[in-house]
């Protein structure tokens, strides 16, 4: 199940960009980024993000 994580996480940020109007898209995919981020648990953090 957690091989799963990452891909439903990039999957949000491409729905976003392709969702969005033009000029939104950059700030909108940052501020899911920094949401995912700031979800994770501190003993998984560093390995989730080294895959993304």
């Amino acid at each position: 199940m957690a091989d799963h994580a990452p891909n439903a996480a990039l999957y949000v940020i491409k729905a976003i960009k392709e969702s969005s109007k033009q000029d939104e898209k950059d700030l909108l995919v940052e501020e899911e980024r920094e949401w995912q981020q700031q979800q994770l648990p501190e003993g998984i953090k560093e390995l989730v993000l080294s895959v993304m």
